[in-house]
């Protein structure tokens, strides 16, 4: 999930506008409306040269639901949290509801990284704990 921009319009501040992704800079520019590349999970922000005009700070969200891509997968894939945890706890079973595999995922611009690699291929459930438990499922070719 990535090749994606976002279009920004300042409506207060003095420029120029310094534009951070991740706490990298990115750009600097006078226009009050310009285009980043974003991808999931990813921290935009803002600043101008005026120290007390503060700074706009967005986290970048691509989904307004659990996902996990690619599905079917060969082996990896990633499930795409809209949530502001940085740990997240997965469990993945198998057809015949066995306990396959179950750990504390880091969540990194808001995608958990798993793999099926050293597993045949079939359905499987994914369960994210979340306020809610979410279940996924994981077809595997």
């Amino acid at each position: 999930m990535s090749n994606k921009s976002a279009i920004f319009e300042i409506i207060e501040g003095t420029s120029p506008y310094t534009v951070y992704i991740n706490g990298i800079e990115k750009m600097q520019t006078e226009n009050p409306v310009f285009e980043v590349p974003i991808n999931q999970g990813d921290l935009i922000e803002v600043k101008t040269n005026v120290s007390c005009e503060g700074i706009f700070s967005k986290p970048v969200s691509l989904f307004d639901e659990i996902v996990s891509y690619p599905n079917p997968t060969r082996g990896s894939f990633e499930i795409a949290l809209p949530v502001n945890q940085n740990k997240v706890k997965i469990e993945l079973y198998n057809i015949q509801s066995q306990l396959i595999s179950i750990k504390e995922y880091d969540v990194v611009y808001g995608k958990v990284q798993l793999n099926l690699n050293n597993n045949a291929s079939g359905l499987y459930f994914a369960k994210v704990y979340l306020d809610k438990p979410v279940l996924l499922k994981i077809i595997k070719e």
